[in-house]
């Protein structure tokens, strides 16, 4: 049994070797016929790869930074001249002067491959626009005014002049006067938080079933007003905090409750007390 199984082993890898020397054999006949394309050895690395693609990025921003570097007319008239100086058409169908300015920068760039100077670009351009415009440096680029205006500017100026002056004065004197004031405002203020803070809670009472919004105390100082979320007004008596009226008008919350300043004192009780 053991001797049977020995040679079925053997054989199985008697069949394997002959397959691969047929596949070897097929491969090497589909070369020789050309029909199957091995490369020697030849072939293009990822890392060349990245690196042509970087090249080509970078010479991409050098080329939108050597168009920046370009000094190119201003005026509309004189891009048109350089452009006829370029054997180019002055204008094409849609083109406004910006994109007109573009493309001659864009001609310049691709007949000077290093980018001139500024000095030797504006040199070129001033010289350009004398020999464009020919005797336009004796023209008169001002006009002597008459001695009413020469008043009137004077006038101006002492006007303006002693009004800055005004202004300033006052202001520094509101500077001055203002911290004074808040200088009392601050001392009033810690008076205020002493005796506060010597106080103690005589009673205490919850005012509704949801957050109080606002809270006054009458005139007279025996009634107190408070107003909630809930949408109801109350008065309570000072000292005890018990409800004395209860008042329901708000569909929503109320946000204020304010009584009229001769509530209570002056003022009837079938007038206008308390508003909402």
């Amino acid at each position: 049994m053991a001797t049977a199984d020995t040679e079925s082993a053997e054989r199985a890898k008697r069949r394997k070797l002959e397959e691969m020397l047929d596949q070897r054999e097929a491969i090497k006949e589909g070369i020789a016929a050309g029909n199957i394309d091995v490369s020697q050895g030849e072939g293009i690395a990822l890392e060349s790869l990245s690196k042509l693609r970087e090249q080509k990025i970078l010479a991409h921003f050098e080329r939108k930074k050597f168009l920046k570097s370009i000094v190119v007319p201003t005026d509309d008239e004189q891009v048109k001249l350089r452009l006829l100086d370029l054997d180019e058409p002055r204008i094409l169908f849609g083109e406004n002067p910006a994109d007109r300015r573009e493309r001659l920068k864009a001609l310049v760039a691709e007949q000077e491959p290093n980018p001139p100077t500024a000095d030797t670009q504006r040199k070129n351009i001033s010289h350009s626009t004398v020999e464009s415009k020919g005797d336009s440096t004796d023209q008169v680029w001002y006009h002597r005014g008459p001695d009413l205006l020469k008043t009137c500017r004077y006038w101006l100026s002492e006007y303006s002049l002693s009004q800055a002056k005004a202004r300033i004065s006052k202001e520094k004197a509101n500077s001055e006067k203002g911290t004074l004031i808040q200088e009392e405002k601050t001392k009033q203020r810690q008076a205020i938080q002493k005796i506060l803070s010597s106080l103690s809670n005589y009673c205490s009472q919850i005012g509704d079933v949801r957050p109080i919004s606002f809270c006054q105390f009458s005139p007279n100082s025996k009634l107190a007003a408070t107003a909630s979320w809930s949408g109801e007004c109350k008065i309570w008596s000072i000292p005890a905090c018990e409800t004395v009226h209860t008042l329901r008008g708000h569909i929503d919350r109320a946000s204020c409750i304010k009584f009229h300043p001769q509530s209570t004192l002056a003022q009837s009780e079938t007038g206008l007390n308390l508003a909402s």
